[in-house]
């Protein structure tokens, strides 16, 4: 199973269960760059895999994913990093300014800086997080029944608060954040004002 696609600079990468990871380079092209690391499964006490990926371009990617595994791509190779973490990772984003964040089971939100991964001590959340997005300059993350925003003294304020699978995935796009749950769908452009999207 396929976890996350994103676009990283001129190309789109894909991760999913067993290490797997593909590169879209070119239209209709695309080619694995998970050889040395994929993991076929098989043992459900030891299952691996990533759920998530974020980079700037093709050839620097972070992936995470299961206890908490991070792994980089330079463009050749892979190579696990330290995690401070053995809980499964959910999501991950990029800033603008190339800072990364991972998070995850138990509200557990990491920053990647100076080339090492560190938990943030928010103490806001205790929930899964399950998607995080940069909008506007700031970072968005949601529960399934809340979205909230890291402030820069690394608290966690929540901007929307509903019942469970309200939530869920985050998405930026056309000058608009976007919110998808199991029961709602919404759009804002200042996170104050929240437009309803009927669901079908």
């Amino acid at each position: 199973m396929l976890r996350d696609a994103k676009r990283v600079g001129n190309a789109v990468v894909a991760v999913g269960m067993g290490r797997q990871a593909y590169l879209r380079g070119a239209i209709g092209e695309w080619r694995r760059i998970d050889q040395e690391i994929l993991d076929p499964g098989g043992d459900v006490l030891n299952i691996t895999g990533f759920n998530a990926v974020a980079g700037r371009n093709a050839d620097d990617l972070h992936a995470c994913g299961f206890r908490g595994e991070i792994w980089h791509w330079d463009g050749r190779r892979w190579k696990q990093e330290d995690s401070p973490t053995n809980v499964i990772l959910h999501a991950m984003e990029i800033a603008a300014d190339g800072t990364r964040f991972a998070a995850g089971q138990l509200g557990v939100l990491m920053r990647w800086r100076d080339n090492s991964w560190e938990v943030i001590q928010h103490e806001s959340v205790s929930d899964d997080i399950w998607s995080l997005v940069w909008y506007n300059g700031r970072l968005f993350g949601t529960t399934e029944h809340s979205i909230f925003v890291l402030d820069p003294d690394d608290t966690l304020s929540t901007v929307w608060e509903g019942p469970a699978g309200s939530c869920l995935h985050l998405s930026a796009g056309r000058g608009a954040l976007w919110s998808f749950g199991q029961t709602r769908a919404a759009w804002t452009v200042d996170v104050l004002t929240w437009t309803e999207a009927p669901l079908p």
